[in-house]
């Protein structure tokens, strides 16, 4: 019997995922792709499949088999805030940390996808009303930004000052006007500062009107 290809198996499996029926078929079609980079997309693609069914126990699991660090990671912040606004704090926490570990030591990402994720976590934390962890991660997120903008690489330095305008920005967004201006004040470029300055005064005016 003759071995099918990667493309013969992502067909497959592509028309297995569009009837979202046998998740285990998919599952295990994915799992002999041999290219990481397409095998990684389509677990996160089964895991997410699982969640959106209310399954974040088995779309944990596809995880497992996940080799990509920031695909993992951001798949396991997917799963802790599904299972925290499902009630289920305690292992929603757990599952944050787990995302956290593999975006500080798993990933061979640089320092701004490192923040980037840090970020999303924190968002991901304050929607489940863990603010202090979301804190917590934030501070986390801008250290490791601003390591990436201290970097001689010009693109890292560049998308890591993103990063930290990215975060400034989603800080005002969780009511914290005063700490988003000073996060602000951290990025190097102008114009993106500015633009970040903008934003938060327009989010503080919002905040305004509902008070």
């Amino acid at each position: 019997m003759m071995r099918m290809t990667d493309a013969e198996k992502i067909v497959r499996l592509s028309t297995v995922m569009a009837e979202e029926s046998n998740l285990n078929e998919a599952l295990s079609l994915a799992l002999l792709i041999e290219d990481v980079e397409d095998r990684n997309l389509y677990l996160v693609d089964i895991s997410r499949t699982l969640l959106k069914q209310g399954d974040w126990q088995r779309a944990h699991g596809v995880t497992e088999f996940m080799e990509g660090g920031y695909e993992r990671a951001d798949a396991l912040r997917e799963i802790a805030e599904h299972a925290g606004l499902m009630g289920n704090i305690e292992r929603s926490l757990s599952i944050f940390a787990e995302a956290e570990t593999v975006s500080l030591n798993e990933t061979s990402e640089g320092f701004w996808q490192r923040a980037e994720l840090l970020n999303k976590i924190a968002k991901s934390l304050s929607r489940v009303n863990a603010k202090t962890k979301s804190n917590e991660m934030r501070k986390r997120a801008i250290e490791i930004a601003l390591q990436g903008r201290a970097s001689t690489n010009p693109q890292e330095s560049n998308d890591s000052d993103s990063v930290l305008a990215e975060i400034a920005v989603d800080i005002a967004y969780d009511g914290e006007i005063s700490k988003a201006l000073s996060s602000a004040e951290l990025i190097h470029s102008v114009p993106r500062r500015e633009r970040a300055l903008l934003q938060i005064a327009s989010i503080s005016s919002d905040v305004r009107k509902v008070a």
